[in-house]
């Protein structure tokens, strides 16, 4: 990486510095699989199975693990949701019962102004 005049390029259009090859491949994956939503009032959540860390999971196992499997070289959710927040994720208070909701986790912190992206 070079320095630019006094400001030093990130990779990737980073707005942080992904520490590691699993931080890397997780904030690749959360910025491949949703959008910035302006317009609505979309979230997408921080916990549960339909969050980025349970799809992230299910996808590639070995990048994330649950606190009682804790392995060197992966990322707990919370480590994933503070890498986000460092990032372009923002999260609020969801307190909406929609469709694709956990009803476990509505009252809880979402990311917010993110959707999924359609897969068509």
């Amino acid at each position: 990486v070079r320095r630019a005049g006094s400001q030093q390029e990130k990779p990737f259009g980073f707005t942080c510095w992904p520490q590691e090859p699993e931080n890397s491949l997780a904030l690749q994956f959360a910025k491949l699989v949703t959008v910035k939503d302006e317009e609505s009032d979309s979230f997408v959540n921080r916990c549960g199975k339909y969050s980025l860390f349970g799809v992230l999971n299910v996808c590639s196992q070995g990048v994330v693990c649950y606190e009682r499997h804790k392995s060197r070289h992966s990322l707990t959710i919370s480590q994933l949701n503070k890498l986000l927040e460092k990032d372009e994720f923002f999260k609020v208070r969801n307190r909406y019962a929609s469709a694709g909701v956990d009803q476990d986790y509505i009252g809880s912190y979402s990311f917010g102004n993110r959707r999924w992206r359609d897969p068509c």
